[in-house]
């Protein structure tokens, strides 16, 4: 039987025997990592620049521990950082096992070792007035060049990777496999879960983009997907654009479930795509690179000097770029 764990900070016989042991790599710039009673990591910092992001994983359902870190980490990245070290917050709603927090910490574990990020502390609780698990996650980076999503130029050409909706789908097919089994069959959810979940991270796009001149901002698209991520970059810049809808590649994995569920890709949480503004000389030399890391790549669009923001539709119609009040995946939740 499950030992259900009390209201409350964690006690110090399960810190040590649930978190503690899965905090992942050593890193020698660590001069105060995770331990009982300490409040606070302390690193050292030999880069010109510290980038640091903090994230809510509050959709995550089944596979929060391990998005908690990619999705933090994808901040750090884009921004033109290494991500380097991971905190959580990890909040418990009553009645929540010993077992259950050991499966979210293993998958934390997990994620920091594939981007080899190392898990500097946090803190752990049981509260009451919540149904599902929180998952507060840090991460810090270091970097000699930022990057700022403010830094879009008119003319940029906007290029997206991946495509759109994939942080949504994955949780959209844990959370819902019955009802999508309806419509498509469960051996092809599962086989396309792992890739789904391979995509998360931009950690290795970003980095390579982050070192060629003529990228002047990247963007994580995630509540909002797509959409709402290229409103943040006009917002950010202070420009318009102008995409072309049938640009914006959506795997058909990502379609199915979404047809099934009556949901729209481009307004889904879409964190495994990176969306980014590159100066035209600059294109060409980018999209091989990117090709040589198997990072598929769509040029989606171009920024302009007014302020518009233009969607050409499937018709070849121009129409305004939707702007989502809310995540499509809130509908669910």
């Amino acid at each position: 039987m499950k030992k259900k764990l009390n209201l409350g900070k964690i006690n110090r016989e399960i810190l040590e025997k649930s978190i503690l042991p899965f905090t992942a790599l050593d890193d020698e710039d660590i001069i105060l990592g995770p331990r009982v009673g300490e409040d606070a990591a302390i690193v050292k910092n030999r880069s010109k620049y510290t980038i640091v992001s903090t994230d809510p994983i509050t959709t995550g359902g089944r596979e929060a521990g391990w998005l908690a870190v990619h999705i933090s980490a994808n901040d750090v990245a884009v921004t033109g950082g290494e991500p380097r070290w991971f905190l959580s917050t990890i909040l418990l709603p009553d009645g929540f096992s010993e077992t259950d927090l050991e499966n979210i910490t293993m998958q934390i574990c997990k994620a920091a070792k594939e981007i080899n990020v190392s898990i500097i502390g946090g803190h752990t609780e049981v509260v009451q007035g919540i149904k599902n698990a929180m998952i507060i996650g840090t991460c810090i980076g270091t970097t000699d060049r930022y990057i700022k999503t403010q830094g879009a130029n008119p003319g940029d050409q906007i290029i997206l990777t991946k495509g759109a909706g994939l942080e949504g789908s994955l949780i959209l097919a844990n959370e819902y496999r019955e009802k999508i089994t309806l419509n498509i069959s469960n051996e092809k959810i599962l086989d396309n879960l792992e890739t789904l979940k391979n995509s998360i991270s931009v950690v290795p796009e970003a980095n390579y983009l982050s070192q060629i001149q003529g990228v002047t901002s990247m963007h994580d698209p995630t509540e909002g997907g797509v959409f709402l991520g290229l409103h943040e970059i006009a917002d950010s810049s202070g420009n318009g654009l102008q995409i072309n809808l049938s640009k914006i590649y959506v795997p058909e994995i990502v379609r199915e479930i979404c047809e099934c569920l009556v949901v729209n890709p481009y307004m889904l949480l879409s964190s495994g795509a990176l969306l980014a503004t590159v100066n035209k000389k600059k294109i060409q030399e980018i999209l091989d690179g990117l090709n040589k890391l198997n990072i598929p790549t769509w040029i989606i669009g171009e920024m302009l000097s007014s302020p518009e923001r233009h969607m050409i539709d499937q018709n070849n119609q121009v129409q305004v770029l939707p702007r989502p009040a809310s995540d499509e995946i809130w509908r669910f939740m």
